[in-house]
């Protein structure tokens, strides 16, 4: 017996003893519990949700709304705030993922403890549009959508988390999502970025205690109407990739000193790389931050192949793209679902003078160098459906409406 068939043969048995046990228990459609990347942070999609369901659970008509996490200080700030957070190895924890009817993730069944997840409905509502390869895109290419359907029904994963209702924006995302993961239509569910809504105010805000610091500091720049620039690179496969993302901060030191502007920035939490917190012009935000609580204090983003500029299309501001490992990235290391340079408005920066140049431009004129790429801007909301006259509270309550309706 291979080893594959052996790792089948245990999840099975541990996913038959979960169910036949949980068959006892009886799962209540009115508990929502929500995880988050691996169970460390509380941010993106399972955050927004999260808020939003605790705002409106009188209107929702439900009874709990709860967040587990492994990080004691999350939990702690979300108790103090007045929300239902526990700690996902308890038995207080344990008890709520036996009972909860839907487990809603933004990761993956590793967001919770999964061995308890196989009566309840499971949600991923998934961290961004794919511009790169995921899934099966990567993993076996030549799959047409028929036949990831079928490989990923044979698999089996320990709480059924391959088989998951999962959340999309667009009729191309729905595409891209299904073919990545192997999903069938009926587990597609078309709706808003719980993220975005919170992003444009539409959920209240919440802010870590660490991420307080920043918070008050950018507002204070903005005060004096100092000009803020965000970098947000995405995760590379190659760790000296990630190293060389993290220099681009202090190599353009010397433009933010002679603009007055401010940088914020953070490395992909994937990356392990950590820089160090402040300097005069440098906001570097901690590994655990929300970037979506900074989003809407910037004046331009820069950024390479993260999905991050699909989410700031929202604003119609300038955008920069500083991909100095294009060729490596395309042929090497991830690769493209979607064409990047129709679907990436703004200036392509391969070298950090380029990046000067195109930020001379953005901070300059902003509204000359978003019209530069007005069709490119227009087709890429298309593509996300990507609309400020999307995001309403009306919209977002048909969002949870759309997910508790769900049955298994």
């Amino acid at each position: 017996m291979d080893f594959k068939c052996l790792k089948d043969k245990v999840k099975k048995s541990i996913n038959t003893s979960s169910c036949y046990l949980s068959s006892f228990i009886s799962r209540s459609n009115k508990t929502i519990l929500f995880g988050g990347w691996f169970g460390n942070r509380f941010a993106d999609n399972s955050k927004a949700l999260f808020l939003f369901m605790s705002q409106n659970k009188e209107e929702l008509g439900l009874r709990n709304v709860i967040f587990t996490t492994n990080n004691s200080k999350i939990c702690n700030r979300l108790k103090i705030l007045g929300y239902h957070a526990v700690l996902t190895k308890t038995a207080l924890s344990f008890k709520y993922h036996l009972t909860a009817g839907y487990h809603i993730v933004d990761m993956g069944g590793k967001d919770l403890l999964r061995i308890t997840s196989c009566n309840a409905v499971r949600v991923n509502l998934w961290h961004g549009f794919p511009l790169k390869k995921i899934g099966y895109y990567a993993t076996n290419p030549s799959f047409s959508l028929q036949e990831a359907i079928e490989y990923n029904n044979q698999r089996e994963e320990i709480g059924f988390w391959n088989k998951v209702y999962n959340l999309v924006i667009s009729e191309k995302h729905k595409e891209l999502q299904q073919h990545a993961f192997g999903l069938p239509d009926e587990q597609m569910i078309l709706g808003l970025y719980p993220r975005i809504a919170y992003m444009l105010g539409i959920i209240d805000k919440f802010y870590l205690k660490t991420e307080d610091k920043a918070k008050n500091r950018i507002e204070d720049l903005l005060n004096k109407n100092k000009k803020i620039i965000g970098y947000f690179p995405t995760f590379r496969d190659n760790t000296e990739m990630n190293k060389k993302c993290a220099d681009l901060p202090n190599e353009i030191y010397n433009f933010l000193d002679d603009n007055d502007a401010y940088l914020i920035t953070k490395m992909h939490f994937a990356s392990d790389i950590q820089l160090d917190k402040y300097n005069e012009r440098i906001i570097n935000l901690t590994p655990e931050s929300d970037v979506y609580n900074f989003l809407n204090y910037l004046d331009v983003l820069i950024t390479d192949y993260s999905s991050i500029y699909f989410d700031f299309l929202i604003f119609d501001k300038p955008i920069i793209y500083y991909n100095f490992d294009l060729d490596y990235y395309k042929n090497e290391d991830r690769g493209f679902l979607i064409d990047y340079d129709l679907y990436a408005p703004g200036d392509k920066a391969k070298t950090v003078s380029e990046v000067k140049t195109a930020l001379t431009a953005a901070v300059t004129n902003p509204e000359e160098y978003v019209n530069k790429y007005e069709n490119s801007y227009e087709e890429t909301r298309k593509l996300t459906n990507m609309y400020l006259s999307q995001y309403t509270h009306e919209n977002m309550i048909q969002l949870c409406n759309r997910i508790l309706s769900i049955r298994i």
